[in-house]
């Protein structure tokens, strides 16, 4: 099973990481092979720069980053976090970071491991949709057009206020049914 476990991880654009903890304080970080793949340094320059992990992440990301290992280090259940990291050749990925505590016998936190997962593409795609929601909004508001529309699946009605407006009605008059 172990085999297997291997030749699973080296086949996934993802890598895993392992974090252990003395005292509630983080002492030392492991980074697995496949951390060349997303991040573009080797486990041994992670092994070589203690904070190197700290650096990769991108500046406006970084509170949220350290917020998530804080509650960690408190014992306080973390939930998988999506953020940029910079990789060594300067261009920028997204990231999702879920990970796992240890506890001891006696409930104390002497490790957590992490699975980091290259999301870039879904948040680009995301990313794409938001602007492109965002400039179909701009030329209906633009074009002073009343729109509706009719989601026949869950019998939802959406009614604008211009199209409301048109119909002498204040947006709060009539409802979205």
């Amino acid at each position: 099973s172990e085999q297997r476990y291997e030749r699973l991880l080296m086949a996934t654009t993802d890598y895993v990481y392992s974090v252990q903890v003395k005292a509630d304080q983080a002492q030392e970080t492991v980074h697995g092979p496949g951390c060349e793949a997303v991040t573009g340094y080797t486990s041994r320059e992670f092994s070589s720069d203690p904070y190197l992990w700290f650096r990769v992440i991108h500046e406006e990301d970084r509170a949220a980053v350290l917020a998530q290992v804080d509650r960690l280090l408190k014992g306080e259940q973390s939930q998988p976090l999506e953020h940029r990291i910079i990789r060594k050749d300067g261009s920028i990925r997204w990231i999702r970071n879920t990970p796992i505590a240890h506890r001891n016998g006696g409930g104390r936190l002497v490790s957590y491991d992490g699975l980091i997962s290259d999301i870039t593409n879904r948040k680009q795609a995301e990313i794409a949709l938001q602007e492109s929601q965002q400039r179909l909004s701009l030329v209906i508001q633009g074009s002073r057009d009343g729109i509706w529309d009719w989601n026949l699946v869950t019998n939802e009605v959406y009614f604008s206020p211009r199209w409301k407006e048109m119909l002498g009605c204040r947006d709060e008059e009539l409802e979205n049914k």
